[in-house]
């Protein structure tokens, strides 16, 4: 997994020999069971003052919109992109005119479709046949083809004291950490500006060019939060209360869902190979 798609892959390799096919299921294993132990103690050490202490962990399950994008992947379901940044040729927007981008896509899933099973190779090989070679096609891909279901371990320590009959003042320090949480990258890209600018993305050619888009799947994110939770509560007459909330905290993560260019930069020389899952 170290060395770059380039040097475990080759061109002059057939798409069917890269992408698994007649697979029974999605993922090669997934857990029997999944176990979410969870304690907590409050201990009334003085009057009117309360120590509580818990720990929690607790596990989700992946959307099912994981699953149907695995399963829409070549050879059962083609994705080509034509135009000016697509793969597949064409500029013009229009079907049945010259260049056009819609023919351009149409002809690419024409070829794939009867192509991949012959093991036609991909038009990036110069041994391929021009007029039945495959065009660049897009993959969703899982890295070592299992299922870690993400899980959270959350805990907490705080002292609550009351004062009199309408004063509650609360102090507690609450921490949370995240794993296995699922992230998308995309490991097939490349750049355009210049030799060595925006490493370690390619310069004008993809790792792989017998790919478009390959988003990669993985369950291996993390994140960790620490908090401080002060919280003042004032009970008044005629059943009125006020509340006072303060709140210091911290909190890290491996990939941020509103950063999708660091997501990018998470594992962009991952072999394809070992990727592809049909």
């Amino acid at each position: 997994m170290a060395h770059s798609m380039r040097s475990l892959t080759t061109v002059k390799q057939p798409l069917n020999a890269a992408i698994h096919t007649g697979l029974n299921n999605l993922f090669a294993s997934t857990p029997i069971a999944i176990l979410q132990p969870r304690t907590a103690v409050a201990w009334q050490f003085a009057p009117n003052s309360v120590l509580r202490t818990g720990f929690g962990l607790f596990s989700d399950i992946l959307p099912g919109s994981v699953a149907d994008a695995i399963g829409m992947n070549p050879p059962y379901v083609q994705t080509f992109q034509g135009g000016l940044l697509g793969t597949v040729g064409g500029l013009t927007i229009a079907p049945g005119v010259p260049n056009s981008a819609v023919d351009a896509a149409v002809a690419a899933n024409q070829a794939f479709s009867s192509g991949f099973a012959r093991g036609e190779l991909s038009c990036a090989s110069p041994q391929a046949s021009a007029a039945a070679c495959l065009q660049p096609v897009a993959l969703t891909a899982v890295p070592d083809g299992q299922l870690h279901p993400p899980y959270f371990m959350e805990w907490s320590l705080g002292i609550e004291h009351q004062f009199g009959s309408t004063i509650n003042v609360r102090a507690q320090y609450v921490g949370t950490r995240a794993l296995n949480m699922p992230s998308m990258t995309r490991v097939n890209r490349y750049q355009t500006v210049c030799q060595g600018c925006f490493a370690p993305f390619p310069y004008l050619q993809s790792n792989d060019p017998r790919f478009a888009a390959v988003t990669q799947f993985s369950t291996g994110a993390n994140s960790h939060y620490h908090g401080l939770q002060l919280t003042a509560v004032k009970r008044f007459a005629r059943g009125l209360q006020g509340t006072v909330n303060y709140n210091f905290s911290r909190c890290m993560d491996t990939v941020s869902w509103m950063k999708p260019f660091a997501a990018m930069l998470r594992y962009p020389t991952t072999p394809l190979p070992s990727l592809a899952q049909g």
